[in-house]
This record gives structure tokens, sequence and C-alpha cells, in this order.
């Protein structure tokens, strides 16, 4: 876990709150996100956020709104971008840098914003909509989840998280032509729905930055009537056709080897690992007597569900519908290179390349994409393809989603709230089908394809694009597969809406995909003018001589922490966690759920805070000094009691040093490193040591609530002993006396 966790800069995070604006037109989306910022310090500061986008987006512009004036982006090549940043901000000027760090990650730096000062910073962006059957599917990626790995990043770069942290959203979607009509859902956000002038309008209600915004179309039976889209450009006539392959008419027949891994890491807890009950209910009724199948749960280690891979006979069958029920949410980390690596173990031990084998991941792992390296060499290698559903704000899309693809696989995204198993069913379709749909593209003559026609499954869609000669173009498309489809022929002429900017941004960024080599790739970005790893941004406010004694101070902007068990359903957050700017006492409240009998109302609550952080105040008093270098520590575990969100070692490690947990290993075995690799034990010891001095001071439900988690656990007695003499200062005979 590379993480980093700042809380004293939470409270005072130049970050006020964002603004959310979408319009959907037919089958693409505009967003315009606007940050505000705020320096409350009595200096100049350089405010750094890294935040998510969609790796698919293509740029359109930023501007920033300093005192009423608005200055606009202006593109160059990064390392340009960069000093020519550094040398406005060393003379004294205000300024803006935009670029991208990594795949799906960018980082906003504004630098000598002044004391006192604010600005408003709107990024647009547009991208195509994500299409599954009779499905379309808007999602804005807003929130970062604490990564399980490193990231390599430059550490101004490395995401921040807080507890404390608390940016309120306020999102508007638009959403004209071919979905406006249509049934339409927010998987992610409580919205109030209108309609105006032949559009929906979905507005958010008290939304706030720790999660993503998520909107789905249910696009009825009717298959999807070909897309057209065709618009000059230059001297050119830019097309792209979109089409929706027909479903499969039966499955194969062919032997089928399956391995399911399904993540069981902390981080699953709530609706995730409730999806993935019935995912795996839903695909042990879909078996057949000729597949071969394994399922297996990791965390921090690995559990196969079935001794080994076994024929998919009714009795396997139901002896997975049985298992389905016992799966939880509590085996610690997300090892996912070790169960790929084991799932393909499995398949190699079945002696049988010849038939279709292919691994189903479901995992909400947020992990480096250096520890797919291995996995991806062996499965291209033998011919297997990996299917991923990645489920919510933390999994690595960005790394998963080329992993899958490089198999001839795919990747579903889902966030809670959605039914994975319907994403994880559509997999299961796909993995039938053996491989990807053979889909010949006859263009017109003089017509230059855009890319490659991309490697299609039966039932899902296809983007072609091309460079026309004229205005009026024919295609024909032949799937072998289908022979109903084996000759469909498309016409079009070039519509009359003029070249608009998302049209633009969204072809300059098919070329750049299409493109090979640093150097054309640079120059497509710069003529189009996006944001690519070649380029960034840079705008500069001058300012007069003198108007800075010294160089900022750096203040990094934390993430909020992401509730693992969202359920939009229940969900509400209380008024009181937003009482103050920026500050947020507790990750999750659901009202619905888990709350304690005592808090019936916003008061209650607040009080019942102020009640815990001074029975915190008096075991710190006790257990002085070193419990100071775990208050970050502590400060979360009571937010998560609070919250009735069991404590996992993913999450813990954000907020605890490794040399801390070193230093504890004198005082309990637990605290080793190789023991803390193989067991949370070492943080449900600290658990007991920070809390049990308070225990019968909480009120009844929460004391109830602390007994279940730590019978949930065998804890050593004299373990906690040693750990709380240690705390104390005072000697300590160490863990073996």
């Amino acid at each position: 876990m590379d993480c980093s966790i700042e809380p004293q800069r939470a409270l005072g995070s130049p970050l006020q709150s964002c603004d959310i604006d979408v319009l959907i037109t037919d089958l693409t989306a505009v967003h315009c996100v606007r940050y505000h910022f705020t320096n409350h310090e009595s200096t100049n500061i350089e405010a750094v956020f890294t935040l998510p986008l969609p790796s698919d987006a293509a740029f359109i512009r930023l501007t920033a709104a300093f005192a009423g004036q608005e200055w606009a982006l202006q593109i160059s090549a990064t390392d340009n971008a960069q000093r020519g940043y550094d040398r406005a901000i060393s003379d004294g000027h205000s300024a803006v840098l935009f670029r991208r760090v990594d795949e799906g990650l960018y980082t906003l730096a504004i630098g000598n914003l002044g004391a006192g000062e604010t600005v408003a910073l709107t990024l647009e962006f547009a991208r195509a909509l994500e299409l599954q059957e009779r499905a379309a599917r808007f999602r804005l990626p807003l929130a970062l989840r604490p990564r399980y790995g490193e990231w390599h990043l430059e550490p101004p770069d490395t995401p921040l998280h807080s507890v404390t942290a608390n940016y309120p959203v306020r999102a508007s979607v638009r959403i004209e032509g071919l979905l406006a009509t249509t049934a339409v859902s927010c998987a992610s956000h409580q919205t109030r729905v209108s309609a105006s002038d032949g559009a929906l309008m979905l507005h958010t209600v008290d939304a706030a930055l720790d999660r993503d915004l998520v909107v789905g179309f249910d696009l009825g039976a009717t298959p999807l009537a070909p897309q057209w889209q065709a618009w000059v450009e230059g001297d050119r006539v830019a097309s792209e056709l979109l089409w929706s392959l027909p479903r499969p008419t039966s499955p194969a027949s062919e032997p089928l080897h399956l391995v399911t891994l399904l993540d069981c890491s902390g981080s699953m807890q709530g609706a995730a690992i409730a999806g993935c009950r019935q995912a795996m209910v839903a695909i042990a009724n879909a078996l057949d007597d000729p597949m071969t199948v394994q399922f297996v749960c990791f965390g921090s280690e690995l559990k196969p569900l079935l001794e080994k891979p076994l024929p998919a006979v009714p009795a396997t069958r139901e002896a997975l519908r049985s298992l389905a029920t016992q799966l939880n949410a509590d085996m610690g980390g997300t090892e996912l290179a070790a169960a790929l690596n084991a799932a393909l173990n499995d398949l190699e031990s079945l002696h049988d390349e010849a038939a279709n084998q292919a691994i189903l991941l479901v995992t909400d792992g947020a992990i480096d994409p250096r520890s797919l390296v291995r996995a991806t060499t062996r499965a291209k290698r033998r011919g297997v393809r990996v299917f991923v559903v990645a489920v919510g704000e933390s999994a690595a899309v960005e790394a998963l989603a080329p992993f899958s693809t490089s198999t001839d696989g795919r990747l579903e995204s889902v966030t809670p709230g959605e039914d994975i198993a319907d994403a994880v069913m559509r997999q299961f379709s796909r993995i039938r089908q053996r491989r990807p749909a053979l889909l010949e593209v006859e263009f017109p003559p003089d017509a230059e394809q855009v890319g490659e026609t991309a490697r299609t499954y039966l039932g899902d869609t296809v983007r072609i694009r091309a460079w026309l000669p004229s205005a009026e173009a024919t295609y024909r498309l032949h799937l072998h597969e289908s022979p109903d489809a084996s000759a469909q022929t498309y016409q079009g002429s070039v519509i009359s809406r003029a070249n608009t900017p998302y049209l633009r941004a969204l072809w300059g960024q098919a070329l750049i995909n299409a493109a090979r080599g640093a150097k054309a790739k640079t120059s497509l970005a710069l003529d189009y003018g996006l944001i690519t790893q070649y380029t960034a941004g840079i705008l500069v406010k001058e300012r007069g001589e003198g108007a800075f004694a010294a160089l900022p101070a750096v203040r990094r902007v934390s993430h909020m922490h992401v509730p693992s068990a969202l359920s939009v359903n229940t969900y509400a957050m209380p008024a009181f966690m937003r009482s103050a700017p920026n500050v947020c006492l507790c990750p999750a409240f659901e009202e619905a759920e888990y709350p304690p009998a005592e808090i019936q109302s916003d008061e209650d609550a607040a009080a019942l805070q102020a009640e815990l952080a001074e029975l915190i105040q008096q075991v710190e008093a006790a257990l002085q000094p070193k419990l100071s270098n775990l208050r970050p520590l502590q400060d979360w575990l009571r937010a998560c009691l609070v919250a009735d969100e069991l404590p996992t070692t993913t999450g813990a490690q954000t907020y605890v040093s490794e040399a801390m947990l070193d230093a504890l290993a004198t005082a309990s075995s637990s605290f080793a490193r190789e023991s803390r690799a193989q067991s949370d034990q070492w943080l449900w010891e600290l658990l007991v040591v920070l809390f049990e001095a308070m225990a019968d001071e909480l009120p009844v439900e929460l004391q109830e609530r602390l007994g279940d988690w730590i019978a949930r656990r065998g804890i050593d007695v004299d373990n906690t002993r040693h750990l709380a003499t240690y705390l104390a200062g005072e000697d300590s005979a160490g863990p073996d006396s």
C-alpha cells in the first residue's frame, strides 16, 4: 500500500467544492468539471491535486477564472509546459499546469495562489458512452481509493487520502436525442429528475466527491439501429459508424474450462460481496456438463472452493450454489497476481490446450499494472482469455482493461448499486463464444480506415472510423459467424451539423490512438490541442514585480475516504458531516442499515462524535508518548466503528507507517513483517488496546458492535497486554515473556 495521508492538511484543504455539468447527446457525453480552490493561508501556496479521468476521454479545454477574469490553457510538449510553469512560478506569476501522469490519472498544479485568493478551474472532456448489449452507460470517475501496491509516481503526484476531507458536489446531467426517452437510472447518487424541451434532466442530491457518477440507460429489446456521424474535417470528411452485432443464436457446444476468481478482500464488503454471491449462483445455474469449473476466493491468500477443477455435473453445480452463501469479504488485501497465476496453473493441470479456456475475474482491486506482466505473458502463450468485472471506484480499470483486451477478453465495470450478476453473465456469454466475431468492413473507394476494426463479440457494438473522399459513402459489413447478417450494407451522408469541439476532440484522440511512434502522436496532439502522455497544458497569469516574497508552499490536496459498501438506496449523509467546509467526521453513515439506536438525528450523531473524541483524548493521555504516532489510525478506526465498516489491513496501512509497525514488533510478534504479510492479527490487537480503555463508556450499541468485531478474531490477551505496556512508554518484557 503506497498511499499517503495528511489529516492535518485535509481540514484546511484549498479544494472547496466541485460543480459538474454533463450533456449527453445520443451516444456521446461532454462533461465539464469545475473545481473551486481557495487559499485560506496567510502566504502564497501551490495546490497540487491528482485526479482520475476516463482513459478514453478526449480533452476539449481547461479554463481558469481568477478574480473575474478567465484564462485558457495552451497545449505544448510536456517538457516545455513543465519548464514554462516552473519559470512562471519562480518569476512570481500565477500559473496552472495540467498533465497526464499515468493511465487515467492527471495532476492539476496551481502555483502562486495568493493569500485569500480563489480560483475556479473548469475541465471539459468528451467521451463515447459504454454500450453493453441493450444498455448504455455513462461513468465519470471522481474518486480514488488507496492503491493496493505502489504508485509509480513522483511524490507530488501520488494521491493522498483523508477521513477528514469533504468536498460537496453539485452535479447535473442533461440527456438529449436518442436516450432522452429511454429508462434512465443513476446507480451512484440520489437524484431529482425533470423534463424540459424534449430533454431529460438529472440533479444529484447532497452529493460529495467520494464516488464516481454513473448513469445507465435501458435501450429495450429493439436492437440499436446503426448510428452514423460524418463531418468535414479540413479538406476531407471524417466518419464514424456504430453498429451492434446480433446476439449469438446458440451457445457453443465445445468443452469449456473456466476458472472464476472472486475478490474477497476487505474492501469488497457490503453490496460488492453480495453481488459476488449472486453472480456465483448465476454462473452455477448457467453451467452444463461439458464444462470444467473452479472457483477461487482471494485476498491476502487464496482459497479454492473446490478441491480441483471439476466437471460441471449437477452435483458440482449444487455444491457451488451452497458455497456461494459462505462468501465473505474478510480475506485482507488484494494479491491479484498470485490469484491469476493460480488460475493459470489450474488450467494447465487439465492438459487440454485445444479446449476453450478462460478466466473470469471479479475484483475491486486498485493494483499496479506491472503486477500483471507475468500473467499476461502466460495467458497469451496458452490461449487463455481473461474477462474482468471491475467493481467500484477503486478498481484499476486503466490496468485491467488493456490486460483483458490483450488476451481477447473484455472488461466491464460496475459500481455498487448496479447488478454485478448481470455483468458477470454478459461476460459468460462472451466466454462461451470461444473467440471474437470475424467482421470485415468493405469501405468505399479511396476511403482510409482510422485504426483497426476492433475484435468484437456477438451482442456487442463496434465503432468503425474512416476518412472519406466525399460527402456520401456506402459501407458493406461482412459478419462470418452470422449468415443472416453476412452482407449488411449501410449507406449514409455527411450530417449538416457543423464540426463541434467535441467531435474534433474525439476524432483527434482516435487518430492518436491509431498513430505509431511518439513523434507522430505528439504532432497530432498539438494539432488537435489534446492532453496526452506527450503533451500538457499551461496557462500563466502575470503578476506585478514583487507580488510574492517567496516561492509558494506546496499543498497536496487529499481525496475523500471512499466508503467500501455504498448502497444508494440506503445511503444518506447527515448534515453534521456537512457542518463545515472540508470536514467529514465519519466516512459513511448508512442510516437505514446499522445506526446505533441512540442516533436519531444529526444532533445525536454530533453528540456521539464529541463523546468519542473526549474518550479518545483520555486514552491518549494514558498511553503516551507513542500513541500520538497512531492518532491517524485511531481516528480512522473510530470512524469505522460508527459507520460499522469492518477495518481491514488494506485500509489501515494507509494511516500508520511501516516504521511504527516494525517498532511495535518488540511488543508483539504479530507486528513482525512476515506476520503482517500473512495475517491481520496486528490490526485487531491494536484495535483492542486503543478501545478497551473506553469500551465501558461507549453507547451499548457500539459496545456490542465492537464486541462482535473482536469476537471474529482470536485475540492473544498476553500480546495486547505487552502492546499496551509498550505504548504507555513503560518497560515491556516483550512478546515471549
